[in-house]
């Protein structure tokens, strides 16, 4: 594609750092536009494919993330300095799949450099029980905030990780709700007279449950 260009010169390629930011700069005006069709209906940008496919070709994975910490880790413990986050910041906005893990990755990293003294042979294991407790937490405060069944709910996240992805369907996301009353329709003011609250609270849910799964996979 490249090739199509009267600039383009084989054997100047980019370096690793060059990469990375553009990467990362595709992806944050990916976001930006998706964003903006969702709002305005009438916008043209979804008439802009974007090549995700692109990037994705040359993504690097959670664990090939976690052992370049570690690594790092042991690098930084012989001059007992701590581990500059910032180190990974383009890595991580480069990537499509590690964005959503970032929050979890940079806490943990915080975790590590204010315990002071820290193996780095434990870094990998220790993550992981790190990831184990902010997910059970997570998943109980969002029982408690859309007020879910208990047991229906965990053995649904539970599945859905089996699976690989969360069942998408609104008739299975709906039997979450503890009070199904509190989902029929109700009028919400004069202007916009009766709104369907069991499709906004069931869409709501949904978004929820997969911005978790993104979260806390670890593939």
């Amino acid at each position: 594609m490249l090739s199509q260009f009267i600039e383009y010169d084989e054997y100047e390629l980019l370096n690793e750092r060059e990469t990375q930011d553009f990467k990362s700069v595709y992806i944050d005006l990916n976001e930006k536009y998706k964003k903006i069709s969702q709002n305005d209906l009438t916008s043209i940008i979804p008439d802009l494919v974007f090549e995700v496919e692109l990037i994705k070709s040359q993504e690097i994975n959670l664990d090939y993330i976690l052992y370049l910490i570690q690594e790092r880790l042991s690098s930084l413990k012989e001059h007992n300095k701590p581990f500059d986050k910032q180190e990974l910041e383009k890595i991580i906005n480069s990537n499509t799949r590690l964005r959503s893990k970032k929050e979890l990755i940079f806490a943990f990293i915080d975790k590590v450099n204010n315990q002071g003294t820290y193996n780095p042979e434990n870094f990998i294991s220790d993550y992981f029980e790190f990831h184990e407790k902010l997910k059970y937490k997570a998943l109980n405060d969002l029982i408690e905030q859309e007020d879910l069944k208990d047991n229906e709910t965990k053995d649904f996240i539970a599945d859905s990780f089996s699976r690989g992805y969360p069942k998408i369907e609104s008739a299975e996301v709906i039997k979450l709700f503890k009070k199904e009353e509190s989902l029929i329709a109700q009028p919400i003011d004069k202007t916009k007279g009766f709104k369907n609250r069991r499709e906004e609270r069931t869409k709501n849910l949904l978004e929820k449950i997969k911005a978790f799964f993104e979260k806390f996979k670890t593939w």
